[in-house]
C-alpha cells in the first residue's frame, strides 16, 4: 500500500476545505463559486479550472486561498453559534 506524501495529505485537506466551505450539486459549480468567493473576498482572480485542480488535489492551493476560505468557515461557524444562542 503507498502511503501519502506530505503534498498529498496538505492537498487532500485543501480540497476537503473547499468541499467544506462551498456545497453545490457539482464539482463545476464549487469551483464557480469559490472562485467568485476568492475574488471578492481576496481581490484575487482565479479561474474555474484553477479550483478544479484544487479540488481534484493535482496542484496546491496558495495560503492566501486557504486562509481566505477558512475565513469563511469561521465566519459562518461564528454565525451558526449565534442563531443557536
Amino acid at each position: 500500500m503507498k502511503s501519502l506524501s506530505q503534498q498529498d495529505i496538505d492537498r487532500r485537506e485543501n480540497a476537503g476545505l473547499i468541499y467544506a466551505a462551498f456545497r453545490a450539486p457539482s464539482q463545476a459549480e464549487i469551483a464557480e463559486t469559490t472562485a467568485r468567493y476568492l475574488h471578492q473576498a481576496a481581490g484575487r482572480d482565479v479561474s474555474t479550472r484553477t479550483v478544479i485542480n484544487w479540488l481534484q488535489c493535482k496542484h496546491d492551493m496558495p495560503a492566501w486561498a486557504y486562509k481566505s476560505i477558512a475565513k469563511a468557515i469561521h465566519r459562518v461557524e461564528t454565525l451558526a453559534r449565534k442563531i443557536e444562542g
